[in-house]
């Protein structure tokens, strides 16, 4: 190793080649070959925002302006989370489209996630929110 360092950057070990071969086991193989995904519906952002701005009766709108109300805060998280959850927008594009920083909506989102999961899945209150958007 202390012959190679004065080699520098070597590309070859930094990026994958045309080998598909892992590192692992055949039980383990089989265990993830075996995995289902199913595909998660497409649940549209504006779909989300509507449905969390009624159910925290907020208007779309207060949640861009400058405001310190907890209920707003909230209401972005939740449409942050269920977004992420759906995989219909990333946290930066949110951010910028409520004129909030990321970290602060990422925090927000990061709080749903302690509270709104317990061990057996998530929460009533996300589950709930999470069939009515996929049922709408």
């Amino acid at each position: 190793m202390q012959a190679g360092k004065g080699e520098g950057h070597r590309e070859e070990f930094h990026k994958g080649g045309e080998d598909g071969r892992v590192l692992a086991d055949d039980r383990f193989l089989k265990q993830v070959g075996a995995r289902e995904t199913s595909p998660q519906p497409v649940v549209p952002l504006v779909a989300i925002i509507r449905f969390i701005c009624e159910e925290y009766d907020v208007r779309e709108e207060d949640l861009g302006r400058p405001s310190r109300r907890r209920v707003h805060a909230q209401a972005r998280g939740m449409i942050g989370w269920l977004a992420r959850h759906f995989g219909t927008a990333a946290i930066q594009e949110m951010a910028t489209y409520w004129n909030r920083e990321a970290s602060t909506l990422s925090r927000q989102i990061g709080k749903i996630d302690a509270s709104g999961q317990g061990k057996n899945g998530f929460s009533p209150q996300l589950l709930g929110y999470i069939n009515a958007l996929t049922q709408a």
